[in-house]
């Protein structure tokens, strides 16, 4: 999924040199992998109750 993520981001117009480009990769891949922190992630960002 990893790769996955990073060929979408090279895609998207991302250049892969940037900093934070492999941890971006890697959140992709947590959301793909577990639904539990993806949706603790997504509370997070729109502040659930």
């Amino acid at each position: 999924m990893k790769n996955k993520a990073m060929n979408a981001l090279v895609e998207m117009g991302m250049p892969a040199n940037i900093k934070g480009f492999r941890y971006i990769a890697e959140a992709m891949a947590l959301f793909e992998a577990d639904e539990v922190w993806a949706q603790k992630c997504r509370c997070c960002i729109t502040s659930c109750p």
